[in-house]
């Protein structure tokens, strides 16, 4: 048998992921009609992953990417923080998430992480002035022991500060920083507090003067 001489053959329109179907009728010698059936599959999309290892950058950044299968709500950012995309299938009749079987969105968790920010160890000064250590203070430096803490002996000793940046939504905070204190006599300190940006600047050597204390 011939197609076209014998029988012909025709096809639906069997474009859309579903039931298809192809009509055979004979011609000439050939009469009678038949009807196959056959299913046809969605294409299998594998889902989204979220990129890794993104760092603030002051640009914006791409966490969750579209594609020609799939569009995407919420893939990018340019703060630091934690996120989730929308994803969603461009033809939901005839695209399926693979593994997963069905076509409704999804949504892909996705992160920018804290940058680490430039700073200049603190400096030295040529007087004593005690700063409140508790107390973080924004774009500046703090000290990180008890505000009784005494600075010891005659010589050098070293103490921590802590650097918290003035965006620390997108930097981190610095702890555990040295800071060498150099005593001058061993006389006892009369304690005086003052705003920690007038001791801790320009060099990593702080000196330090004591005074007599008036107890």
């Amino acid at each position: 048998m011939r197609q076209g001489a014998d029988y012909l053959v025709a096809y639906g329109e069997n474009v859309n992921a579903g039931e298809g179907a192809v009509v055979i009728t004979g011609v000439g010698d050939y009469v009678g009609q038949v009807t196959y059936s056959f299913r046809i599959d969605p294409i299998q999309v594998d889902a989204p992953k979220a990129a890794t290892d993104l760092v603030y950058s002051g640009a914006e950044q791409v966490g969750v990417a579209p594609s020609g299968e799939y569009e995407v709500s919420g893939g990018s950012a340019t703060n630091a923080g934690d996120y989730t995309a929308a994803v969603s299938l461009k033809d939901k009749k005839n695209y399926v998430w693979a593994g997963k079987g069905g076509s409704d969105d999804v949504r892909v968790p996705w992160s920018i992480a804290k940058a680490a920010p430039s700073y200049s160890a603190p400096g030295s000064r040529r007087r004593y002035v005690r700063a409140d250590p508790g107390r973080p203070r924004a774009g500046g430096f703090s000290w990180q022991d008890d505000p009784s803490t005494s600075v010891g002996d005659a010589g050098e000793h070293e103490f921590m500060v802590t650097f918290t940046p003035s965006d620390a939504a997108n930097y981190n905070v610095v702890q555990n920083i040295p800071v060498i204190v150099r005593v001058s006599s061993p006389i006892l300190l009369s304690c005086r507090r003052s705003p920690i940006s007038s001791i801790l600047e320009n060099s990593r050597k702080l000196q330090f003067r004591k005074a007599i204390s008036t107890l």
